[in-house]
């Protein structure tokens, strides 16, 4: 029997089967076995009279899978900037190293008992017990202290 590209059609479920088994994803499958079916008809020509049609078909289906398995492999992966663009922005610095510089300079008018309070609690992380064992003051005292250290500070930034 004479195979022509009016043949086609009646392998188009073996093509999206085999795609299917060599993508494992339907859409996938759908493009290989599309971009197959214009090869096969566009190179009909190329096809050798008494051969199955069907394996012909089946091999241009893996071959289309194969180069599009390469090109993917050189173009690498794709991912959507809209997805990972709270990753990826940064907050602008200039507002914090202002602040930061402010708060700096304010801590730096403070009397030197009041800076010890403030480095022992803020940077140094001890706790307002400890701070007051070391100073020879009552937790009380520490805390009032640092209430109008901090109301100072706010004042000045």
């Amino acid at each position: 029997m004479t195979e022509t590209p009016e043949s086609i059609p009646q392998y188009i479920n073996d093509m999206r089967r085999f795609a299917l088994g060599l993508t494992r994803s339907a859409d996938a499958a759908d493009d290989i076995v599309q971009d197959s079916l214009e090869k096969a008809v566009a190179r009909f020509a190329q096809y050798r009279q008494g051969t199955d049609l069907k394996l012909w078909l089946l091999t241009i289906v893996r071959h289309q899978f194969i180069d599009q398995y390469r090109k993917a492999k050189r173009r690498g992966t794709n991912t959507e900037i809209d997805d990972h663009s709270a990753e990826m922005s940064l907050k602008p610095s200039q507002e914090s190293t202002v602040m930061l510089s402010d708060v700096m300079a304010a801590i730096k008018n403070l009397s030197s008992k009041e800076r010890k309070l403030v480095t022992s609690i803020c940077f140094e992380g001890q706790s307002y017990h400890d701070v007051a064992e070391d100073h020879g003051m009552k937790v009380g005292t520490v805390k009032s202290r640092m209430s109008r250290i901090r109301s100072k500070l706010r004042a000045a930034a």
